[in-house]
């Protein structure tokens, strides 16, 4: 349920390549402290599309490397709006 004046973050995740284990991008939702916000995703290795998320517009994606292989990284795109609307203003990102 969505309430009145609340924002919908979606992110959803094009593709992912880093080292399996050793860089690992987790994704909290919630709150802005990831020790209060819940983990709703935590990849590594070579991950296909995949969508994320949070009813109350709070989104962070924590990227932690070991810097020792360095692959292709990820790319997404995300968006926010009132409702469930990715993609009706989105914002593409690449990480390498």
């Amino acid at each position: 349920m969505i309430q009145k004046n609340k924002v919908v973050v979606e992110f959803q995740l094009r593709d992912f390549t880093s080292e399996e284990s050793a860089d690992i991008a987790t994704i909290y939702v919630g709150s802005l402290d990831p020790t209060r916000a819940t983990v709703v995703g935590q990849l590594s290795g070579t991950v296909g599309t995949r969508q994320f998320r949070s009813f109350n517009n709070l989104m962070i994606i924590v990227f932690s490397t070991d810097s020792e292989i360095t692959l292709s990284g990820f790319s997404g795109i995300y968006g926010s709006c009132k409702t469930s609307c990715l993609f009706v203003y989105c914002l593409s990102f690449y990480h390498k």
